[in-house]
């Protein structure tokens, strides 16, 4: 039998429940007024903090592993450019999450918009096959966000 863990799934909600807790707390930080800036500073300084323990517990325990890996120029180039774009997605999601009214519009269009590129760049760059179905699901997601956006 198969252990919950060994599901993406089980995976992708602990993600989504994490993102909706943050982006309800980052909402509610900027209803008490505090300044973007001020918001993105300690985001960014508390990431940081988080990142290196995580770090360090995954160096304790596959030392030998990243060890022989992480001589790979290409493996770090590519974690660089890809921490660089998390960078700046977590401070456009600051400033995006200050502006909207209602969160679940702004994350509603963000999420969609990725739906849609994965989707499209999978099959470009990816070598995923593509399925009509799922495409047409896409397609009728973007018309409940066009719908959505038009009449917040």
């Amino acid at each position: 039998m198969n252990h919950i863990t060994d599901y993406w799934e089980c995976f992708a909600i602990f993600a989504a429940t994490c993102i909706i807790s943050l982006t309800l707390i980052r909402k509610k930080i900027f209803e008490y007024k505090f300044s973007y800036m001020s918001v993105a500073f300690i985001s960014f300084i508390t990431l940081a903090f988080f990142y290196i323990l995580s770090a360090c517990y995954i160096y304790k325990t596959h030392k030998h592993k990243i060890q022989h890996e992480i001589k790979n120029k290409k493996l770090i180039f590519m974690i660089s450019l890809a921490s660089l774009a998390g960078v700046i997605a977590v401070a456009s999601l600051i400033k995006a999450t200050q502006m909207v009214k209602n969160v679940a519009y702004m994350r509603t269009f963000v999420d969609t918009i990725i739906i849609l590129s994965m989707y499209v760049l999978s099959l470009l760059f990816l070598s995923a096959k593509f399925k009509f179905i799922p495409f047409i699901g896409i397609l009728l997601s973007l018309s409940g966000i066009w719908i959505m956006i038009k009449y917040q």
